[in-house]
């Protein structure tokens, strides 16, 4: 889908369930109450935040008239504003032509696994801390054989770009490494927008593009590289 990569990005973020919605923000210990502002409904999650608040269906109401008002003048159907999304999303998906499979090498995974032989594997995530405007960024590096050679974490400035934040915890991953003389090593996140742009080796005209630059940099001090994505819940 050709989208801004700021839409990918907040896409990427719901289907994971990664938005501040209040009830998320309570699971981190940053608010002590998941009641939604707008219509006082005891639990805002992602679902409740996104379509069902009723002050959010008048949002769609306003944004998606088009749609609506064609399927009631064509068919006499009057569809609410999920319908509308969801009719909308699958229209587009029929009309966009299937793309061509990568002609790079990356390699995703569904469930952690060890590094290959002679290699060491390094997890990155990062966390966003709202209250403090902070982030936080950590890196697990494991041998061959799975063991833990060392979990390191650091607190840095909060972002402007979301996707910045996973970019930079790639960044200080390598750097937390380098003392160690590995030779060879496996790159793996969970933000899959980011490894693609790693593995293509696509210039981004942005403040991560400037971040992807100094990973590719990094990257290459190693003998070999290896950079793989990983569902979220095996980023370990």
């Amino acid at each position: 889908m050709r989208v801004p990569n700021k839409v990918r990005v907040f896409a990427w973020r719901l289907c994971k369930d990664s938005l501040p919605s209040k009830l998320n923000l309570c699971k981190r210990k940053i608010l002590e109450n998941t009641t939604c502002e707008f219509c006082n409904y005891p639990i805002e999650d992602i679902s409740h935040g996104m379509l069902n608040c009723q002050d959010i269906k008048d949002a769609w109401k306003q944004l998606l008239p088009e749609y609506r008002i064609n399927k009631w003048n064509i068919e006499h159907s009057l569809l609410s504003p999920m319908q509308t999304a969801h009719q909308a999303i699958g229209l587009q998906k029929t009309l966009t032509p299937p793309t061509s499979e990568p002609s790079y090498l990356m390699q995703k995974l569904g469930c952690w696994c060890a590094p290959p032989t002679g290699f060491c594997k390094i997890n990155v995530d990062a966390a966003l801390f709202f209250d403090l405007r902070k982030v936080g960024v950590g890196a697990v590096v494991s041998d061959e054989r799975g063991n833990m050679l060392m979990a390191v974490n650091k607190v840095e400035h909060e972002l402007n770009e979301p996707e910045s934040v996973e970019t930079l915890a790639m960044l200080r991953g390598l750097q937390f490494i380098l003392h160690l003389e590995i030779s060879k090593v496996v790159l793996e996140s969970d933000c899959l927008l980011m490894v693609e742009a790693l593995s293509t080796n696509t210039t981004l005209l942005s403040t991560q593009g400037n971040i992807l630059q100094e990973i590719w940099d990094l990257l290459r001090l190693f003998d070999e590289h290896k950079v793989q994505h990983v569902v979220r819940s095996e980023n370990k």
